[in-house]
């Protein structure tokens, strides 16, 4: 990264003591980076600024150009899913969010949300559609999610708008 060049900000632990090189992503993401003297404490070398936060599906799909995760204690592919999910002839768009069953309780049993904006009327029979996402996601994961159908101008305010995310991990991090 170049000194005026945002980037993920990451760890390694280098020492004298043979340590293979291995970096660790810490999920901030900084706007640029600086060498030379601290303004503030005047030491002298590398310094961040505007560091700011990272959804972590959002990184590793940046990254890695996959996001899996742990939903029910399965690791899941969620990129793959969203893949097999949008070849259906009858989805326009969609996210997918895991999320807690009681989200003021960390420690709650995972669920698999999927918000389905369909090419046809939202107001339409979408039963044959609900049921084809919950066999595919089935199939896939293991998992039965719970399938939302909502207007595609919904999806797209719900998801963030122009920074759509694609998958969201809405889980409470435990204390």
């Amino acid at each position: 990264m170049g000194e005026d060049e945002p980037g993920n900000v990451t760890l390694f632990h280098l020492d004298g003591t043979g340590t293979i090189v291995e970096g660790f992503l810490l999920g901030d993401v900084a706007s640029r980076q600086e060498r030379g003297k601290c303004p503030v404490c005047g030491m002298d070398g590398p310094f961040f600024w505007d560091i700011g936060r990272t959804n972590d599906a959002e990184a590793q799909i940046q990254i890695m150009g996959i996001s899996e995760k742990k939903v029910k204690g399965a690791a899941v592919n969620l990129t793959a899913l969203r893949t097999d999910l949008l070849t259906l002839a009858g989805i326009e768009e969609l996210q997918i969010e895991v999320a807690k069953e009681d989200m003021n309780d960390p420690y709650s049993m995972d669920v698999l949300n999927l918000y389905v904006a369909p090419k046809a009327a939202v107001n339409s029979d979408h039963t044959s559609l609900i049921h084809e996402v919950a066999s595919i996601t089935k199939k896939s994961t293991e998992i039965t999610p719970n399938v939302v159908i909502i207007a595609f101008e919904e999806l797209l305010d719900k998801a963030g708008g122009m920074k759509f995310m694609e998958i969201f991990d809405a889980r409470p991090k435990p204390a």
